[in-house]
């Protein structure tokens, strides 16, 4: 969906890689998620819930970050990761669980200084609205596809 979103805009699409951080035995479940440049976003709920060893945590987010960076370098065809410094991007997911792949998608998206961020979700819950600061909106879209917009 993320390319409709970019069609309709007018607007670029390019790629903003997210990986889950499954727990260990029950990958389904986020324990947190670690988006690109390394940010990492912990559901502290979970971790405390289930009392995951942080060297597990770190075991886990290493292994996806390998495979974070393996499907962006893949999906990008060796291009580099556009600047988004000063631009608006609206991230584009297909579901949210936990949130957690989306606070770690806005967490490192600010990092880069991106100056706006807008959420488009098929099921975005009222929880994950208070956690993630977005809307509801019934434009959807794939995991990890952002369109830059001219800004």
């Amino acid at each position: 969906m993320a390319f409709e979103v970019a069609t309709a805009l007018g607007g670029p699409l390019d790629v903003f890689a997210v990986r889950k951080l499954g727990v260990p035995g029950h990958e389904e479940m986020a324990m947190g998620a670690i988006a690109s440049g390394g940010v990492i976003v912990l559901s502290d709920d979970v971790v405390r819930g289930l009392d995951i060893d942080p060297e597990i945590i770190q075991w886990v987010a290493e292994r996806e970050g390998r495979e974070l960076v393996r499907r962006e370098q893949a999906y990008r065809g060796g291009r580099p990761m556009p600047d988004l410094e000063g631009r608006t991007v609206i991230v584009v997911d297909d579901g949210l669980a936990t949130g957690a792949s989306m606070r770690a998608a806005i967490r490192a998206l600010r990092e880069l200084t991106v100056v706006q961020i807008g959420i488009r979700n098929w099921t975005l819950t009222e929880a994950n609205n208070r956690s993630t600061g977005a809307r509801k909106s019934r434009r959807a879209g794939r995991a990890a596809a952002t369109p830059r917009l001219a800004g």
